[in-house]
């Protein structure tokens, strides 16, 4: 589920995992890309044992990479969380940089993979360096990615 996320921002698997599991008390997902510099509000329901956040989303301008945060825990004693969320490279394409390994704006195809050099694993992601068709001053990027906040 979290390589059909990272690889072609396809929730439905990870959202099936996650509702059939008893330790997740609630899940909420986007309607669409967010792009840089843009804001989404989610509700989620949390609370007693359910005091644990995760979250995930793919980059836009990448083939394979996400943004994580996993298991924070939810202090009630705070009316506001701000946590900031690194990218990872979910090691399941090669990072070319090519339009044509790029599911999200501005190239648009999805469902195409380059797995030659695929590294295998997952890791931090070193951002975009320009070595394909789109030039790094535009599309670049460095940890972190997202800033979540928790409001109660």
């Amino acid at each position: 589920g979290l390589a059909a996320v990272a690889e072609d921002a396809d929730f439905s698997t990870l959202v099936a995992d996650l509702l059939a599991d008893p330790e997740v008390l609630d899940v909420a997902t986007g309607t669409g890309p967010l792009l840089p510099g843009e804001s989404v509000t989610l509700e989620l329901t949390a609370g007693g044992a359910f005091g644990r956040l995760s979250a995930v989303g793919m980059l836009v301008t990448t083939n394979d990479a996400f943004f994580g945060l996993s298991n924070f825990q939810i202090r009630d004693s705070r009316n506001v969380d701000r946590i900031r969320a690194v990218a990872y490279d979910s090691g399941t394409e090669a990072n070319d940089e090519l339009c044509a390994s790029i599911p999200g704006p501005p190239c648009g195809n999805a469902f195409v993979r380059n797995l030659d050099g695929a590294e295998g694993f997952v890791h931090v992601h070193r951002g975009f360096h320009g070595i394909g068709d789109l030039a790094a001053d535009r599309y670049d990027w460095r940890n972190p990615v997202v800033e979540i906040t928790i409001t109660r």
